[in-house]
């Protein structure tokens, strides 16, 4: 399912670098809900962001309503070579978090055990230095 918001402004960013991240937390959703289920993918404005210094942020968020993911596991997902998979690298999430840190912005994550998991990536806008304070 796509929800797009079409009041989010453009971000200055590396398209294939984003391309990376999101191939990357919509396989790992998919693969959580490997008997089925629905991802969602979304899209929004957030006037302030406090995670990228207050400054206005496009807001991506990829949610899969898989089993989630137990609380001592979220502490070490984006450590680099940390998997679950049997055939992962535990490189996938560290990456991403790079690309989306060398753009100025953050990925957050919620999960909970029994009802999926939500990866949002927050970027901030093109020449937005003062976000809403404007």
């Amino acid at each position: 399912m796509r929800r797009y918001d079409p009041e989010v402004p453009a971000v200055a960013a590396d398209p294939d670098g984003l391309l990376q991240v999101f191939l990357n937390l919509i396989r790992n959703g998919i693969e959580a809900m490997a008997g089925g289920g629905e991802l969602t993918v979304r899209t929004r404005f957030e006037r302030v962001a406090p995670q990228c210094g207050g400054r206005a942020a496009a807001v991506a968020e990829v949610a899969d309503r898989g089993p989630g993911i137990p609380p001592h596991v979220q502490q070490q997902l984006f450590n680099p070579f940390f998997t679950t998979k049997a055939e992962g690298t535990g490189l996938g999430l560290p990456i991403s978090v790079r690309i989306v840190e060398e753009h100025g912005g953050t990925i957050e994550m919620q999960s909970r055990v029994g009802e999926g998991s939500t990866f949002r990536v927050l970027l901030p806008l093109v020449g937005d230095n003062e976000g809403a304070r404007r």
